[in-house]
């Protein structure tokens, strides 16, 4: 009866275990929440003004604004983690002839100091990444 009772409470145990575990626990909580920020891109032949905009992530998914009067666009997609990289899959762009597609798209190296997301990847001999701030602090 003793080890019908251990085994049971294993048994509860894993399950409990199994349960509790989740597609999420490999996601960073700090990238949850709304940013504010700006992008930029600097290659040896030009160096871009930053565009500002605001970028929430929520789940595996992510929506933003772009707030550059000249490139203004609305976008959403999904994001993945996986160690110090963030994989970004634009879902929907609403300027079909802007840049956020493949900005939107690939890998980025990040890391996080304080309540600030910093996000670059390597392009064109030059370099174009997120400098992103949570929006309170939290």
């Amino acid at each position: 009866m003793k080890k019908r009772n251990i085994f049971s409470n294993f048994l509860i145990l894993f399950v409990f275990i199994f349960a509790a575990c989740s597609e999420d626990d490999d996601l960073n909580p700090m990238f949850y929440g709304e940013y504010e920020g700006y992008y930029y891109k600097s290659t040896s032949a030009e160096r871009a003004l930053p565009v500002p905009l605001t970028l929430q992530f929520e789940k595996r998914n992510y929506t933003g604004l772009s707030e550059d009067s000249l490139s203004q666009s609305i976008f959403m997609g999904q994001f993945a983690i996986e160690k110090n990289q963030v994989r970004l899959t634009n879902g929907y762009n609403a300027v079909a002839d802007s840049d956020w597609e493949r900005i939107l798209s690939g890998s980025y190296t990040f890391e996080i100091i304080d309540h600030t997301i910093h996000m670059s990847r390597d392009i064109d001999g030059g370099m174009e990444g997120f400098r992103l701030t949570k929006k309170g602090g939290l």
